[in-house]
């Protein structure tokens, strides 16, 4: 089975379908961004409502899609299904190919940026 990737969303605008079916999406490409611990102020900007996401903002593109610039990693996936969440929807992606980078990656837990703690003791 190849790797998968979900994400919980409200409406598909972010894939600026707008009024598409989501049983026409199968196979649309869309890119995950995993932030790294620098980039702390964009979670809040990219949540923001409105079509602006990437003013102001450092990427480019890999087969089509926005890479932000200084990631910790990024995947390239399209979709494979996407469920119905009440009040959002559930996509559900096929990773096609990934890159990681030498940074360590920004965690946001409950509306915050936290920093990892160490494991302790034995796995």
């Amino acid at each position: 089975m190849p790797p998968a990737v979900g994400a919980a969303r409200g409406p598909l605008r972010w894939l600026n379908l707008t009024g598409a079916n989501p049983g026409d999406l199968n196979g649309y490409p869309f890119a995950v961004n995993i932030l790294s611990k620098g980039q702390g102020h964009l979670p809040r900007a990219f949540a923001k409502p409105g079509s602006e996401k990437f003013v102001g903002v450092d990427y480019t593109l890999d087969a089509g899609l926005p890479v932000l610039e200084d990631v910790s990693a990024y995947l390239l996936c399209s979709i494979v299904d996407i469920l119905d969440g009440g009040d959002h929807y559930i996509v559900v992606g096929r990773v096609e190919s990934f890159k990681r980078h030498d940074r360590e990656p920004l965690i946001f837990h409950r509306g915050k940026v936290v920093d990892m703690a160490p494991a302790t003791g034995p796995r």
